[in-house]
C-alpha cells in the first residue's frame, strides 16, 4: 500500500512526517485512514504530529 517517513522528535514533542510513499494511488478514504493512523501513532508515542523541518539554508 506504501510507507511512510517519519521521524519522532522527543526534544520538540512532535512526530515528524517526511513523506508518505503510496505503492497505489491512495484514495481519499484511504487517505483519510492513513492520516488517522498516523495521528495514533503520534498519540502512542506521546506526541503530536508536526510538519517536517525545512532543510537548512
Amino acid at each position: 500500500m506504501g510507507t511512510l517517513d517519519a521521524a519522532a522528535d522527543r526534544k520538540a514533542g512532535v512526530l515528524r512526517v517526511n513523506a508518505i510513499h503510496e505503492d497505489m494511488r491512495f484514495t481519499k478514504a484511504i487517505s483519510e485512514a492513513v492520516r488517522a493512523e498516523i495521528d495514533a501513532l503520534a498519540a502512542w508515542l506521546g506526541l503530536q504530529v508536526g510538519e517536517p523541518r525545512s532543510p537548512p539554508e
